[in-house]
């Protein structure tokens, strides 16, 4: 999926997958790339619980293009701005994952 400028990013993580090891190697790859690219200001990721007790993840155009081919294994669909400002109605989380990899020693 190519990423266009003025497009948000959205996936699913099901109910049974919250918290597993594909979730968390998500946190872990964009946290680590985020590192390399200098802590972009635009890198927003926003976050909201499911229905079904899933969380859907809305990922900035340039959250997006830091995540990468980490997105691919969950679907990612393009949004527009337009549609981000009904969720936002909606109320969802900033999510902080800014420093959610281990250091090596």
């Amino acid at each position: 999926m190519r990423h266009r400028a003025e497009h948000w990013t959205t996936i699913k993580i099901d109910a049974e997958q919250v918290g597993q090891p594909d979730e968390r190697r998500l946190q872990q790859e964009y946290s680590l790339h985020l590192e390399r690219e200098g802590r972009a200001d635009g890198a927003v990721i926003y976050w909201r619980r499911d229905e079904d007790g899933g969380r859907v993840y809305y990922f900035s155009p340039q959250a997006a293009i830091i995540a990468g081919a980490s997105l691919q294994r969950f679907s990612p669909r393009a949004i527009s701005p337009d549609d981000m400002r009904d969720l936002r109605a909606q109320g969802f989380s900033v999510a902080n994952w800014r420093h959610s990899y281990v250091h090596p020693r």
